[in-house]
């Protein structure tokens, strides 16, 4: 089975570096493991006048 994004990337497959290859190309039913790393401040952004409520 092809990546769920394989499509999307199709046209930039020999412009993407090695390493994205490797994490976006990986086929949906092999054992690929994606870690994210790094950490979220903002899940989504709050219009102003939502402030008061959270």
């Amino acid at each position: 089975m092809d990546s769920p994004f394989s499509q999307l990337l199709a046209p930039y497959r020999d412009k993407l570096p090695s390493f994205l290859l490797e994490h976006y190309l990986c086929p949906a039913d092999a054992d690929c493991d994606i870690v994210l790393g790094g950490q979220m401040q903002i899940i989504w952004p709050r219009p102003a006048w939502l402030y008061p409520v959270f």
